[in-house]
């Protein structure tokens, strides 16, 4: 799978975002392709965590997750069903509670999955997911 690349506006600020982003636990609430996330480890500003999400099959995989308060949380895959699986956010004050999120990941498969799987992933599931988060965010925004 080639790096994709998505940017979004939430109406809430980067802190808001940044908040909602890294609680992981909760994931499993709002995305619906996510089942499960185990926190394995916890420290300030970074986190190792399995998640367990279903995409036609059950797949688990483990991620450490950097972040920087309240701009920038990245991951690296620490193994799983992925080869490859990078990416992060980057969230942009745009002022008057609004913040731009910059969603990259860099995903390889490896042969095991269809060219096809992975266009759907690319085009419609990822979409999916960022709209809910959006929602997410800006539903707890509005509770502050």
């Amino acid at each position: 799978m080639a790096k994709s690349v998505k940017t979004i506006v939430f109406d809430a600020p980067p802190d808001k975002c940044y908040e909602i982003v890294w609680d992981f636990a909760k994931y499993p609430v709002f995305v619906k392709e996510l089942k499960n996330v185990e926190m394995l480890s916890r420290e300030k500003g970074k986190v190792r965590a399995e998640f367990t999400i279903k995409v036609i099959k059950e797949i688990k995989y483990t991620l450490d997750i950097v972040g920087k308060t309240p701009t920038d949380i990245n991951w690296t895959l620490v193994h799983g069903f992925f080869k490859k699986n990078d990416g992060g956010w980057h969230f942009e004050d745009l002022g008057k509670g609004r913040t731009e999120a910059t969603y990259t990941v860099d995903v390889d498969f490896g042969l095991l999955v269809p060219p096809a799987v992975v266009r759907m992933l690319q085009e419609s599931n990822l979409p999916k997911m960022l709209e809910a988060f959006k929602k997410r965010i800006e539903i707890h925004a509005k509770k502050v």
